[in-house]
């Protein structure tokens, strides 16, 4: 009959020590998670945002944008090419909420998938991209400007008579853009 006493306070041990371990757990998360920053591994565009604020990441996405919106592109147009810049056509990021999306990894689930979160980012960063769009109408008013100078109208050939002669006019091909299909 001793044996029930020793096995039931075993129990209670072992209860009471898990308890322990999840209390300890649960404490530490909470610590890590309040503090502030980006948990190193957490990557936007490919940049390290480890350990910084969320105004530093602000401002270095900012840098990148601007490098990003400098960036010059060629438009083929007939034999010749144009420059333009990213800027210009209108280039946009549609997901303005990526440095929010980065921040919260590691924050915003239980407990435990905090812990999985921010221990899997040791072992595999975790690399949020932009998902880029263009503005159309400044897009379209941009192609509409730098290529509408390469535009002439078709001329059929004709044949009409002018002082008791004929006269025959050359057809000339034109040039037309498709400037919805060209965005």
């Amino acid at each position: 009959m001793k044996r029930k006493p020793i096995i039931i306070g075993s129990l209670v041990a072992v209860v009471i020590l898990i308890i322990a371990i999840i209390g300890g757990v649960s404490s530490h998360m909470s610590e890590v998670t309040a503090q502030e920053g980006y948990f190193e591994g957490v990557l936007v565009e490919g940049m390290d945002l480890g350990g910084l604020s969320k105004e530093e990441a602000q401002v270095k996405l900012d840098e990148y944008w601007t490098q990003l919106l400098a960036t010059e592109v060629e438009l083929g147009v007939m034999n010749e090419t144009i420059k333009v810049t990213l800027g210009e056509l209108g280039l946009t990021y549609t997901n303005q909420e990526i440095l929010s999306d980065a921040y919260a990894l590691g924050r915003e689930g239980s407990t435990f998938q905090n812990y999985l979160d921010i221990k899997n980012l040791e072992k595999e960063p975790v690399n949020h991209e932009l998902t880029f769009g263009f503005n159309e109408e400044t897009l379209l008013n941009v192609l509409k400007e730098k290529t509408s100078s390469y535009e002439n109208k078709m001329q059929n050939a004709g044949l009409k008579r002018e002082n008791g002669s004929f006269v025959i006019t050359e057809e000339k091909d034109g040039v037309v853009f498709n400037y919805e299909e060209s965005a």
